[in-house]
């Protein structure tokens, strides 16, 4: 995790420093007597599986698989025949010691390469069961920054990620941060977006860091810029509570109307809880989202 841990150690540390991680390796039917037998499959006949539970979304163990798969073929065409499906685990296993896995995986969701010079701008509203790891808030900070795209996170039950910038490269950052990561039981969910005028409307007071509604791009925690929005240890199970209508008038407040007014009717629907706790299906089948829960 070596860039996670140059751009905040605590963040890399929050797992020890390291990602576990677990490596299925396949090899061909009739090894090793097969080994000096013409291959005709990617990898001379070894498949591979990669995965990272509670740390990598299942899009990424995918993607690092299928990475993982690819630098198996490598490995083996630099191989000899004799001996080759051993030489190949042994070298993915270093390549895997060697590799940032949430890195890679947000490196196979790029922003289109076809996007135009005045493509439009989107805004966009996350909504999450919570955002209490400092490891995944980390890597939005960093993804924001990378894809060019402004980012208001709010950290608690639930959690919130408000995001702005260019259609692709917010496509990009909303892949990544909703399925490059883990999100347990519940999945981050897209809950609203549109388009985004590019000039905000009569900005006051201090503006956060994004597009329209920034003046540079990266991602900042309410908890930072507006801290009277939010009740630490308030929710029933001691994470912090997060009052959106009263967030929806800062937003306001900076002249950022239009997504003040979309947050708001959020803040009655999406973003809806009593203390963090949100709607439960009828049945008992597990959570359903906030819809008409106040």
């Amino acid at each position: 995790m070596w860039r996670l841990e140059a751009v905040s150690p605590e963040a890399a540390m929050e797992s020890g420093g390291t990602l576990l991680c677990s490596l299925r390796v396949s090899l061909p039917s009739g090894y090793p007597f097969c080994a000096q037998k013409p291959e005709a499959s990617i990898g001379g006949g070894i498949d591979v599986e990669l995965a990272a539970p509670g740390s990598l979304g299942r899009e990424a163990m995918k993607a690092v698989s299928r990475s993982a798969h690819l630098q198996a073929a490598q490995l083996r065409a630099e191989s000899s025949a004799t001996g080759a499906p051993l030489r190949v685990i042994q070298g993915l296993v270093d390549w895997v010691q060697g590799t940032e896995m949430h890195e890679l995986a947000a490196a196979s969701v790029c922003p289109s390469r076809s996007r135009s010079a005045d493509e439009g701008r989107v805004r966009a509203f996350v909504r999450f069961h919570h955002v209490q790891s400092l490891m995944k808030r980390t890597y939005m900070r960093m993804w924001a920054e990378d894809l060019g795209v402004a980012a208001l996170l709010a950290v608690g039950q639930p959690g919130m990620l408000l995001a702005e910038g260019p259609e692709s490269s917010l496509r990009a950052f909303l892949e990544r941060a909703m399925k490059t990561v883990h999100w347990g039981p519940t999945p981050a969910r897209l809950v609203f977006s549109s388009p985004a005028s590019s000039i905000p409307a009569a900005p006051r007071a201090k503006s956060l860091r994004s597009s329209s509604v920034l003046a540079a791009n990266g991602l900042d925690e309410v908890s930072d810029v507006f801290p009277g929005c939010i009740a630490p240890g308030a929710a029933y199970n001691g994470r912090d509570s997060i009052n959106y209508m009263k967030l929806a008038q800062e937003l306001a407040s900076i002249g950022l109307v239009a997504a003040s007014e979309e947050l708001q009717g959020l803040a009655r629907s999406a973003f809806a809880h009593s203390d963090g706790r949100v709607q439960e299906a009828s049945d008992g089948s597990g959570w359903v989202g906030y819809l008409g829960y106040v």
